[in-house]
């Protein structure tokens, strides 16, 4: 997880990982090791989430947990990452409280986004019906 955060950083920034290492504090081959997914130690990792500008216990919590868990560490870290994800986020919780966006709206949107990300693009998104 942390591997694909560091990944994700960098494309962001558009930087080589030399060019993230030397932001984050750290050499660029433990950057390129973190991103192969071998451990890192605790300075490394608070240098590394304080690049990122994620709480490293965040971090921490999502290379632990499994299944359904970690998804949701993960895209708690996203929209820590991504601002604008958590105005959204917001908006469309509070859409859904006031009633104003049913279920079939939210699949919809799932369905959508599934195209976007490649998973749908000769078919719509399959998803379960309430």
């Amino acid at each position: 997880m942390l591997g694909a955060l560091v990944q994700y950083k960098l494309q962001q920034d558009k930087l080589t990982v030399r060019e993230g290492a030397n932001r984050a504090g750290v050499s660029h081959t433990t950057l390129a090791r973190i991103i192969q997914g071998s451990p890192v130690d605790i300075d490394t990792l608070v240098k590394i989430c304080d690049w990122m500008e994620i709480q490293p216990a965040d971090a921490l919590n999502s290379m632990a947990l499994k299944g359904d868990e970690k998804l949701i560490s993960s895209i708690a870290i996203l929209v820590e990452r991504e601002p604008v994800l958590a105005k959204l986020f917001k908006d469309a919780m509070a859409d859904v409280e006031r009633g104003n966006l049913s279920p079939e709206d939210i699949r919809e949107i799932i369905s959508y986004a599934a195209y976007r990300l490649g998973a749908g693009k000769k078919k719509k998104a399959e998803l379960p019906t309430e």
